[in-house]
């Protein structure tokens, strides 16, 4: 953990905002995958743009985490998009195209065959001819255990959230737009955080810097009173 920390400390600054350089850009520089490991390969992608009139040729540098495990197996692939897939720690060009017959995406996937852990892989991607114009891209991937609900009926089958330690935050995946209330509740039975929150495309970010270290129960009801229950375990 110590060491996933420090790799996540000298990324450079991370932003949530669309990025762009004076050739090109991407609708973001940050893609949280969070799963369990009753998925199979878990795929994410980002958009890209070309601003500079022309076809750009393209290259992406992968920078692996030192927490990479290596039951892990990356690939990279886009049945609208030709490109070249990387080689962990080496290079490989693609082509941006002016203007796209399809969208130009770039698409990180992983076969955690699995196995639960978290990590991050990030990719230094620039035009051949304007490497000024450099873009870091970061994939965090959360592999977690499947959870079950431990109190009533599930309402949330496709529910998935992950403890970040280095940001002290819990991310969904998977919520139901009829959620009305998360509440975090301690072993003594104390609800320590409760929140009313709804969710448009199923995702959702809880910071929970307040709490101390400790177990918690993270409890979800729905507008209809259904109830689902998960353990969850603040380490930081």
């Amino acid at each position: 953990m110590r060491k996933f920390l420090l790799i996540l400390l000298l990324l450079p600054t991370i932003s949530k905002a669309q990025v762009t350089t004076s050739t090109w850009g991407v609708e973001d520089t940050v893609i949280n995958i969070v799963k369990t490991t009753n998925y199979g390969v878990v795929h994410d992608y980002i958009e890209m743009f070309n601003y500079s009139g022309q076809d750009l040729q393209m290259r992406w540098i992968p920078a692996i985490s030192t927490s990479w495990p290596s039951q892990w197996i990356p690939n990279f692939s886009d049945p609208d998009s030709s490109y070249t897939n990387p080689h962990l720690e080496d290079s490989a060009d693609f082509t941006l195209l002016n203007p796209p017959e399809f969208s130009n995406k770039l698409i990180i996937g992983v076969d955690h065959q699995s196995f639960a852990a978290n990590s991050v892989i990030s990719f230094k991607v620039f035009p051949v001819d304007f490497p000024e114009d450099s873009i870091w891209i970061h994939y965090y991937i959360y592999i977690g255990e499947p959870e079950e609900a431990q109190v009533g009926e599930s309402i949330h089958t496709e529910l998935t959230f992950f403890y970040r330690a280095f940001d002290q935050q819990l991310i969904f995946s998977g919520l139901k737009e009829d959620v009305a209330e998360l509440s975090i509740i301690d072993l003594s039975g104390k609800v320590v955080l409760a929140k009313n929150i709804t969710s448009q495309d199923g995702s959702y970010i809880l910071d929970v810097k307040s709490l101390k270290k400790g177990v918690f129960i993270l409890q979800i009801n729905s507008k209809e009173g259904l109830r689902s229950s998960f353990k969850f375990v603040k380490t930081e």
